[in-house]
């Protein structure tokens, strides 16, 4: 079966659609890609099969542009990931095409209009947020969440812990005023405090604002490091630097750290979002606390605090609970939540 994935040619090797790409080849699948590099571009880091004409945000292509350019390789499936690539226009009959939507609660209704033009066999989604104002176009949909990279992940058993919590991500403004003003024994930049004086309530940085917020109070509490945030470092080592791994959801999404974290062998305490009881199992997989949604303003901030602190206290003073979730989480993310698992998954609606 031969696959062709349209994708955003520059985006880095850590991305969900490379990390998918490349367990597609492991099962053994003939699979090409395409897409276009951005004009401004300084290094292609990443390479496509069949390079595109770069036609800047949003990137429309027709099927027969698309199928044009790649006629030495003939495709049985189409397979759009996006951002940074849509599919429109009249679909050849004797294809079929799906489209991975990795981050809908991002793009809002504007990912809705354009999953509406590539008439796709069917929707998979990471997120189910807005997914019902897909049901109105879409043929079907699939809950199709984010996995691990068992080739980018790795669990190193000599790695000792340092600190109580070793977090590296987006912490939206705050990520930008930090200081980082100390350094680990691999020379890894981070800092312990998120300062009260730096800009966190922003209307567009809501969820950032929040999760920068609640690191700067844990840090006060925990010995917390924050680390500069680079995935081309060596994340899996900075992430068991913690004893536990911390998570707070932008947007109420399930995100890649939510598996990293398991994989890793480190016990994950993270908030409460739609549908991740479905995926693990809360105090065996995973510590859960609830998000209320305290506002920019902050105002009800205590009640989001008070329950990821009472949560990562719970795992810091109990060795064997702490060690008992990360070995079951670990056993259970590596059985069902790798993208090696995920490829099966689609093959089987597509073949299905």
């Amino acid at each position: 079966m031969n696959i062709l994935v349209c994708v955003g040619a520059s985006e880095p090797s850590y991305t969900s659609s490379k990390s998918f790409i490349r367990a597609l080849k492991r099962a053994g699948y003939d699979v090409r890609t395409c897409g276009a590099y951005y004009k401004y571009d300084r290094e292609r880091t990443e390479q496509v099969d069949f390079e595109l004409e770069d036609k800047c945000f949003p990137e429309l292509y027709t099927y027969e542009e698309v199928l044009k350019s790649t006629k030495d390789f003939k495709a049985d499936i189409i397979l759009q990931i996006e951002p940074h690539f849509y599919l429109c226009g009249e679909k050849p009959k004797d294809i079929k095409s799906y489209y991975w939507i990795l981050d809908p609660h991002r793009g809002g209704y504007a990912y809705r209009n354009l999953a509406k033009q590539g008439d796709f066999n069917a929707l998979f989604m990471s997120q189910t947020y807005f997914s019902d104002s897909y049901l109105e176009f879409a043929k079907k949909i699939y809950f199709f969440p984010q996995a691990v990279d068992i080739d980018r992940i790795k669990y190193d058993e000599n790695i000792k812990a340092e600190c109580d919590i070793a977090f590296i991500g987006e912490t939206g403004i705050a990520d930008r005023c930090m200081r980082y003003d100390k350094r680990d024994a691999d020379n890894y930049e981070y800092t312990n405090l998120i300062n009260d004086n730096y800009i966190l309530d922003s209307e567009i940085y809501k969820d950032y604002a929040e999760r920068a917020k609640l690191l700067m109070l844990l840090s006060r509490g925990f010995d917390v490091r924050i680390y500069k945030k680079n995935f081309n470092t060596d994340y899996s080592k900075i992430i068991q630097k913690g004893k536990i791994a911390f998570h707070r959801s932008l947007f109420k999404d399930i995100t890649l750290r939510n598996f990293e974290s398991l994989a890793l062998k480190r016990a994950l305490v993270c908030d409460y979002v739609p549908n991740l009881e479905k995926l693990m199992i809360n105090y065996k997989h995973c510590l859960m606390y609830k998000a209320f949604g305290f506002n920019t303003e902050l105002e009800n901030f205590k009640l989001d605090y008070e329950q990821a602190k009472e949560a990562v206290d719970i795992l810091l003073k109990d060795d064997k609970m702490r060690n008992d979730i990360a070995e079951n989480a670990y056993q259970h993310v590596m059985k069902y939540h790798t993208f090696d698992n995920r490829v099966k998954e689609m093959m089987s609606v597509i073949t299905g």
